[in-house]
């Protein structure tokens, strides 16, 4: 049986090899291109820091329009899943993606989650190579007392993932599942 450790190093780890491949594959021939491009979209039902994105690379084609490729992995890691309790909350640790983590929890602060986004898209921050940020994270929803959102993890290390499970526990979350069901 893996520990919450192992599987979260192993999930940051396999992407983050993953996303390096993939920029070097992609930025072959090309002359104009940036990868963890901060983007804004232009949308006004979500709002900020849910409307900003990490774009995982984007490159000005021939006829110069922008043309934008997400490193996506294809299938989640095979293991069972692991059961971790802390001092406050039972964490479910299912099969899940690094770069599209869904995350489930009976309690949240939307202002709590709003300050982790900010922290770690790095909004203001400017990078010459990887990022060590996160790409996105989806506006929450609640259903039947669940709240749940996604957050593309990109680059950023382990600590980000850490640091929004203690969030979590903060705003009184003693329920959280974290998983990817489709890839």
């Amino acid at each position: 049986m893996k520990d919450l450790k192992e599987v979260v190093t192993i999930e940051q780890k396999r992407y983050s090899d993953f996303f390096s491949d993939g920029v070097e594959k992609l930025r072959q021939g090309k002359e104009t291109y940036a990868s963890e491009l901060l983007l804004e979209i232009n949308d006004e039902t979500i709002g900020e820091p849910f409307n900003l994105v990490r774009v995982d690379f984007i490159y000005k084609s021939q006829n110069g329009e922008d043309s934008i490729n997400e490193l996506r992995l294809e299938s989640n890691s095979s293991y069972k899943p692991v059961e971790i309790r802390t001092d406050n909350a039972l964490i479910h640790i299912k099969p899940f993606c690094w770069n599209s983590c869904e995350i489930a929890c009976n309690e949240f602060e939307l202002e709590l989650l709003k300050d982790w986004v900010r922290q770690w898209l790095k909004t203001e921050e400017e990078f010459n190579g990887i990022s060590s940020a996160i790409h996105s994270c989806s506006l929450p929803e609640e259903k039947d007392g669940q709240f749940s959102f996604i957050v593309d993890f990109g680059t950023s290390p382990v600590e980000a993932f850490y640091d929004l499970i203690n969030n979590l526990e903060r705003a009184g979350a003693t329920q959280i599942t974290i998983e990817t069901e489709e890839v």
